[in-house]
């Protein structure tokens, strides 16, 4: 609640018509303003006396005004709090399909590492297989060194391949490593071509 005041500017202190700063006079003019001072709600949120209608008059329209403000801002309020809602229902969502896409870019990282072993493995055997016959057709097959040589790269396919002794491996998402279906994990998780 205010009281309407009127402005008057007073006359300049200086005569020599030099620069002052403007100065007023406010005076009182018995007229009532009520006013609320959330606005954008929809309802009325100011009365004044008038020429006609005097603020005593308007004190039940302004109880009605303030129960319709009341009401508005609880509204609005549910309002935000069920945007606030779906905003964080929306974000959980997208937390969720980061997540899965993150999943999924392990689930292949992690194949693609599976496969380079397999390949690496069976390339290993093609090798080997290729060397014990060239071996042989050269007449060194009982060549104590060579023979130490293949069995040890033999061992080492073993050991490299996901589909060996230990089982077969897959990517637990539960897991930064490789899994077997059966056994331990793999020995050797060095880069592979």
């Amino acid at each position: 609640m205010s009281e309407v005041v009127t402005r008057t500017q007073r006359p300049p202190a200086r005569s020599d018509g030099g620069w002052e700063p403007k100065r007023y006079d406010y005076d009182a003019t018995g007229r009532l303003v009520f006013e609320i001072l959330e606005t954008g709600l929809g309802t009325r949120c100011k009365w004044a006396d008038g020429a006609r209608q005097r603020m005593e008059s308007m004190l039940n329209d302004i109880v009605v005004g303030l129960v319709e403000t009341a009401e508005a801002l609880r509204r609005r309020r549910e309002a935000w709090a069920e945007a606030a809602r779906q905003r964080a229902i929306e974000e959980e969502k997208r937390r969720a399909r980061e997540r899965e896409e993150h999943l999924e870019q392990e689930r292949v990282r992690a194949l693609d590492g599976i496969m380079r072993r397999w390949r690496k493995a069976k390339a290993v055997r093609d090798y080997v297989a290729a060397a014990r016959a060239t071996a042989v057709e050269r007449g060194h097959a009982e060549h104590a060194e060579l023979n130490a040589w293949f069995a040890w790269a033999d061992g080492y396919a073993d050991r490299i391949d996901p589909m060996g002794s230990r089982g077969v491996a897959y990517h637990s998402d539960n897991h930064d490593r490789p899994h077997y279906a059966w056994g331990r994990p793999a020995e050797d998780n060095s880069p592979i071509w």
